[in-house]
């Protein structure tokens, strides 16, 4: 009987449970830092947060403009098998950000940490690269330049020239109907200097 029991200890104590094993691990993080952003738009912040044996808890983003010595703080929140959250526009300026994730575990194992207070992932904030102008717009051609203008202008000469010819070729040479011009003009006497 007494062999029995020490078979049926032995089993079990040979049997492990995750809800019954110790847990000392803080969890783990694991982000692809953000290394580059615009002033004015907040910075997305996304990482993936697990524990083996128990849940994620307290998961936050420390974060500080370039230069300051106190952090800020805002929680980062489940979106499916991730956690997300975002520094927001004030912080966000040309100086750039600095920032860590940081996790406990529901047992109280960490924090864990991606970044920290002394070495934080660094955002470059640069403004954003201007548009170019737009080209100004061509200058409006003189009317005299236009093409349609010439066309115009030839197809009046040519009319002109045909109309002249074909009066001047259906004229008659005997005198009879045709229309005489005689210009003539006083002839200015000569006086000569001296007389």
């Amino acid at each position: 009987m007494r062999l029995g029991l020490i078979v049926v200890v032995s089993v079990c104590q040979g049997i492990s449970s995750p809800a019954l094993a110790e847990d000392h691990e803080p969890p783990r993080i694991r982000h692809t830092p953000v290394l580059s952003s615009t002033p004015g738009k907040p910075i997305e912040i996304s990482a993936r947060i697990t524990d083996d044996l128990g849940e994620v808890a307290f998961p936050r983003v420390y974060f500080r403009r370039v230069g300051e010595t106190k952090y800020s703080v805002v929680t980062l929140r489940r979106a499916g098998e991730r956690y997300a959250a975002s520094i927001p526009t004030m912080a966000v300026t040309t100086d750039g950000v600095e920032y860590y994730i940081e996790a406990f575990d529901s047992r109280g194992n960490g924090p864990a940490q991606h970044g920290s207070a002394e070495a934080p992932h660094r955002v470059e904030v640069a403004a954003a690269a201007s548009r170019p102008a737009r080209p100004a717009p061509p200058a409006t051609r003189p009317w005299y330049t236009r093409w349609w203008v010439w066309t115009l202008v030839g197809g009046v000469v040519v009319a002109g020239t045909v109309t002249a010819v074909a009066v001047a070729v259906t004229g008659d040479d005997d005198g009879g109907d045709g229309v005489g011009v005689e210009v003539s003009a006083p002839m200015p006497s000569p006086t000569l200097p001296g007389l």
